[in-house]
């Protein structure tokens, strides 16, 4: 296999990218790009306007009418006296027994039986 063909096909493509290259024109100048954005900050800040502020409206509750309330001592007393009332009727009730189940009892069940094994078997 001759292996001087192939590298001198290479290196000759390599050269000519190469030459190509090198006769490029210059690039152009680039603009200048801090003075490109403070040029766009200002004309952003001129288009914004300032929020005005507005005042937001005050409320206030409708006033309403809380009555004093009046202690009525033997009706707490009543009311404290029923409910523990309840509570002992509650506690005092008995439940109703369960009912008699009645006892487990034995059942008859197959016993196993040994069967002959055949590889054991002596045949004649």
């Amino acid at each position: 296999m001759n292996i001087r063909k192939p590298f001198l096909t290479i290196t000759s493509i390599a050269l000519t990218l190469f030459a190509l290259g090198c006769n490029a024109p210059p690039p152009q100048q680039l603009p200048d790009i801090e003075s490109t954005v403070r040029a766009r900050v200002g004309q952003v800040k001129e288009a914004l306007t300032p929020p005005t502020a507005v005042p937001l409206p005050t409320y206030t509750p409708y006033p309403t009418f809380t009555p004093q309330p009046t202690l009525d001592l033997q009706a707490t007393v009543e009311a404290i006296v029923e409910e523990r009332l309840a509570l002992v009727e509650a506690v005092a009730t008995p439940s109703p027994e369960p009912p008699d189940t009645p006892d487990p009892r034995p059942v008859q069940t197959a016993k196993p039986t040994s069967a002959p094994n055949p590889s054991l078997v002596k045949t004649p």
